[in-house]
């Protein structure tokens, strides 16, 4: 993002599409931590 937005318009598109981003990457990450987690208990 780039430019001057106000609070609202940068939360918008923060929000917008992130799950779209970063979502598949996001639950694999989560996986693997837990993995690691119950692989040192």
């Amino acid at each position: 993002m780039t430019g001057r937005h106000k609070f609202i318009s940068k939360a918008f598109c923060m929000f917008m599409n992130m799950d779209k981003m970063v979502g598949k990457d996001f639950e694999k990450g989560l996986a693997n931590m837990k993995a690691l987690v119950e692989a040192t208990s």
